[in-house]
């Protein structure tokens, strides 16, 4: 690039005003191109005729720069030039603040062991026992016939709910299965549940804005064939319920079979899981089951980062289900007679003012016993523990279980679940506070001439005035 020089200006006026011996004229100066830039001593102007003056220009004043934003221009009268200053630039000093995250706590679910003198009498003692100590009896699975889902023709499936995907846990749980669980996106970001029929057993699935990328598409086969879904490996996929049996998902290479999707909001629970079925008719599968279920406790998903996991299980003759407070979630209790006898199994302790559970756990850390809704019980380590032992007693003819235990002040003792849902730690709400910047003050940079910048042809608009 070169200098400009005093050829390169075009002055021309636009209005010309003439007092007594004083002429005022609005000109407008155009200098420059993208090849030219702005001269060390500032901008040499054409003869004072060209301003429409006869022999010299007192003032010149730029009142309107164009696109010249954050120059000052002024006139230097002494060499007929302008020249153009603008503010040296300058850093800020000080340091960002760091952000702090305000967090809504989740909240846990309260249940209650019921105050009985005669617990030991009615009931069972209560053991907690490693997951790992109930895999060493493999489950054995046949299909049973009177627990039957049903998938709800809908033949607005896809608009009234969000895709359902099953995810494997354990691709190795056995040399036939493989452990899952299902997940969906939900338009409420929060896990879903649901029955699987009318009043049969309760299912937890598990929202991910990735489910699609960690699971594949759950689809319904016609004349009561079941679920499947399109996996790489040749093994099918068994899901578990709250009562211990196995939603049964096939593997197939291919399938152009309805997918399924979950309506979070239907008025009926069992009514959830949808999908177009061809026959226009509700579809049924079925669950397979743990034949040795009054032997076996049931086998719990590996979770290191809160510590070990563990079921619960009862010396009675018979397995039963427990409903953490008034509607759940439901904890499955597996019949062990030889409880006591497990690799790593204590007795279940509860402590009292609501301290909740504990025990001498095996390897003397806490454990965590998985309910139906994603939420888990936490049994304490203590090398004695405190409070009382607890009891399991059946409660009617419904299957359910009431703790029951001889509490010291004679009142129904309270726990809560730990607040933790499904088998990852739920990312907890709340927000980032605004980052504040903490400055030093700086003192205004003098003003400095724009040497050697490109004038990019700029206009300007000023007012002469001389004789």
């Amino acid at each position: 690039m070169t200098a400009l020089v005093a050829a390169d200006v075009t002055i021309t006026v636009e209005e010309r005003n003439i007092a007594h011996k004083k002429r005022r004229n609005r000109v407008k100066i155009a200098f420059g191109d993208s090849a030219l830039t702005y001269p060390a001593s500032g901008v040499p102007l054409p003869t004072f005729a060209s301003f429409g003056m006869v022999r010299n220009i007192d003032y010149l004043t730029v009142f309107d720069e164009n696109d010249a934003v954050g120059i000052l221009w002024k006139y230097d009268k002494d060499n007929h030039k302008l020249r153009a200053w603008r503010s040296a630039g300058f850093t800020p000093a000080g340091t960002a603040g760091a952000q702090t995250f305000t967090g809504t706590a989740n909240a846990g679910i309260s249940g209650t062991i019921d105050d009985n003198d005669n617990a030991a009498t009615l009931g069972h003692a209560l053991y907690v026992v490693p997951a790992a100590a109930a895999q060493f009896v493999p489950p054995t699975l046949a299909t049973e016939a009177a627990a039957t889902g049903l998938v709800k023709d809908s033949d607005t499936a896809a608009t009234e709910g969000v895709a359902l995907y099953v995810v494997v846990d354990d691709p190795n749980w056995s040399g036939t299965y493989q452990l899952g669980h299902f997940e969906f996106v939900s338009p409420t970001n929060a896990n879903g549940t649901c029955t699987i029929a009318n009043g049969a057993d309760t299912l937890t699935l598990f929202d991910d804005d990735a489910a699609a990328t960690n699971g594949v598409a759950v689809r319904a086969v016609a004349a009561g064939a079941g679920l499947e879904a399109t996996t790489a490996a040749a093994k099918d996929i068994l899901v578990p319920t709250s009562t211990g049996k196995y939603i049964h998902v096939n593997h197939a290479t291919t399938g152009s079979t309805p997918e399924l999707y979950f309506d979070e909001d239907a008025a009926n629970t069992y009514e959830r899981i949808r999908g177009v079925i061809v026959d226009n008719l509700d579809e049924p599968y079925k669950l397979l089951v743990d034949t040795a279920a009054a032997e076996n406790a049931g086998v719990a998903l590996s979770q290191g980062s809160i510590g070990r996991l563990g079921n619960i299980v009862t010396v009675g003759p018979k397995p039963f289900t427990y409903l953490v407070g008034a509607s759940g979630p439901e904890v499955t209790i597996a019949s062990r007679p030889d409880a006591a006898s497990l690799p790593g199994a204590v007795a279940l302790y509860v402590q009292a003012a609501g301290a909740g559970f504990n025990a001498a756990n095996f390897g003397k850390e806490d454990m965590f016993v998985p309910t139906a809704g994603g939420d888990f019980i936490k049994v304490a380590y203590a090398a004695s523990p405190a409070g009382v032992q607890v009891y399991g007693y059946p409660e009617g003819a419904t299957g359910d279980l009431k703790i029951l235990g001889v509490i010291v002040d004679n009142a129904d003792e309270t726990f809560t679940t730990e607040a933790a849902v499904g088998w990852k730690r739920d990312t907890p709400a709340g927000t980032n506070s605004t980052s504040t910047l903490t400055g030093t003050a700086v003192s205004a940079a003098a003003l400095v001439e724009d040497t050697g910048s490109a004038l990019a042809a700029q206009v300007l608009y000023a007012e002469a005035v001389g004789w």
